[in-house]
């Protein structure tokens, strides 16, 4: 697998644990996606390319915004931190 196939899976896994959790931490009962709409969401998302689109905006983006690459890729391992400790958090 790529780095940037990597990064984008791990981004919206971050993303869909953040959800995730601030939907249970209101208490209230969660309603279940109905089923067609996951696998319609789903083909929306399948695009080959689309995660090397996501991947060169950020870095164009993080580009443009001005950090170096070094700083860059620091950014990238504290948000692989940040979803491990998520799932950790998750699993309990």
């Amino acid at each position: 697998m790529s780095r940037s196939r990597a990064f984008d899976e791990l981004y919206y896994l971050e993303r869909a644990c953040q959800a995730q959790l601030q939907a249970e931490s209101t208490g209230r009962r969660l309603r279940i996606v109905p089923g067609l709409i996951a696998p319609k969401t789903g083909r929306q998302i399948v695009d080959d390319l689309q995660y090397l689109h996501h991947f060169e905006a950020l870095k164009r983006m993080l580009d443009r915004d001005g950090p170096s690459q070094i700083e860059t890729e620091r950014c990238l391992k504290q948000r692989e931190f940040r979803l491990f400790r998520l799932l950790r958090i998750a699993s309990q």
